[in-house]
Formats: structure tokens, sequence, C-alpha cells
């Protein structure tokens, strides 16, 4: 039985090894998550809203947003993502190499975020002209 767990060890440090930059980015997920949920609701609030990427935050400060935005999640959801990271981003990295699956995570996460804020924005504009 021993044996088997060791076994069990060993395939996960090589999975895990096989894709470098996806489990970095889970672990820094999960750090940042676990230093944010103890806080309080107006301590996390406030956080979230000056490091969302909505609108407002995107025209004042877009660098900062982007990246604390991808680093970052509002809810104790660290198994769904480690799930998540395991079952779509690691085999992806493994297939494309670590340099080309950043290319196409940070290309992602912009496209995602300019697609869905950009509406926003356009809508608003459309609503209230300014």
């Amino acid at each position: 039985m021993l044996d088997g767990v060791r076994r069990g060890l060993t395939g996960c440090r090589r999975w895990i090894r096989s894709a470098p930059a996806t489990y970095t980015w889970l672990a820094i997920i999960a750090v940042t998550t676990a230093i944010l949920l103890p806080r309080s609701d107006r301590v996390r609030d406030r956080f979230l809203r000056a490091h969302s990427t909505d609108v407002h935050e995107l025209q004042m400060h877009p660098l900062r947003v982007l990246v604390a935005s991808a680093l970052w999640t509002s809810g104790p959801l660290i198994l769904v993502y480690a799930v998540l990271f395991t079952i779509f981003l690691a085999p992806a990295e493994r297939w494309l190499g670590t340099p080309r699956w950043l290319v196409v995570v940070v290309a992602g996460h912009l496209g995602a975020t300019l697609i869905s804020e950009g509406g926003l924005a356009g809508r608003d504009s459309l609503i209230w002209p300014r």
C-alpha cells in the first residue's frame, strides 16, 4: 500500500513539474486568496473594487488592474480552480510549451477583459454620454 502511495505522489510531482507555469499561477492565486479571505467584508470589498477589471479602474490603472485581476479570486473556490487548471491549463501548457502557453494565457486574459469591459464601456457611454 505504501508503494502505491509513493507511486501516486511521484506521478503527481511529475505532472506538476510538467506544467510549471500553470501550477505557479495556481499557487499564487491560492496564497492571495488565503490572505484575502480572513479579512473583513469591508476590507475585502475595498481591495476587490480597487483591483477589479471594471471600466473605471481600467481607465485609471490599466496595467496594475490587468495583472492584479489575474492573481486573485473573490471566493474560496481554490479546489475548483485546481481541478480546472489541471484539466485545461496543464495539458495546454504541456502541449504548447510554457512560453507559448504564457502568450495564449495573457492574450486570453487581455482579450476577455477588453471584450467584456469594452462592451460595458460602450453600453455605458450610450446610456450616460460624457
